[in-house]
């Protein structure tokens, strides 16, 4: 059974560029310029799937984003997840370690968050090869090839044969039946 399921936002369940696109967007501004973001159609029926399959505190947003870029994601996307529930950047470098190594250069581990169980899912758009530190920030390094579902990018254009949002379901399903 899913203890836990954590969600990637960037070219998972939004796109976001710096210049206004002509589709459906939401726009937002931080210390670092203006943001235009467009989102996913589906995302907010899976996160409310999720949230009715595993209970809504055990549902959280991954993201390598930093936290005030979810947190307005998240607020304008109107997804409701508590600031809690969002995991950043920010809070996972603050569970990694670097090490030098004797011969130069350095060595980086993330130690796992309070929620990190070998039966929490991840669904990212990225490989799992380029995706180490939230594995292990989450705790499926020894069950990430049955717990982490890998996903097409999402670029702001669902194509009409697509079966994302079935797939993800059906994925979900099956991860709570094991």
């Amino acid at each position: 059974m899913i203890n836990r399921i954590f969600w990637d936002i960037d070219e998972s369940l939004i796109h976001t560029v710096l210049r206004k696109p002509d589709q459906n967007h939401v726009s937002f501004s931080l210390d670092d310029g203006m943001y235009y973001t467009i989102i996913r159609p589906c995302s907010k029926a899976l996160i409310d799937f999720s949230r009715e399959l595993v209970g809504a505190d055990r549902v959280h947003i991954l993201t390598t984003a930093t936290r005030d870029y979810a947190r307005e994601v998240n607020r304008l996307a109107g997804w409701g997840f508590k600031n809690e529930d969002i995991f950043s950047r920010e809070d996972q470098a603050n569970h990694t370690r670097r090490f030098s190594l004797a011969y130069g250069g350095l060595h980086e581990e993330c130690d796992p968050h309070i929620y990190a169980h070998k039966n929490n899912v991840i669904i990212d758009n990225l490989p799992p090869r380029q995706n180490f530190t939230k594995i292990e920030f989450i705790g499926i390094s020894k069950t990430y090839q049955d717990n982490y579902l890998r996903i097409n990018d999402y670029y702001g254009v669902e194509f009409a044969d697509s079966n994302f949002e079935q797939e993800v379901k059906d994925f979900l399903i099956e991860r709570n039946k094991a």
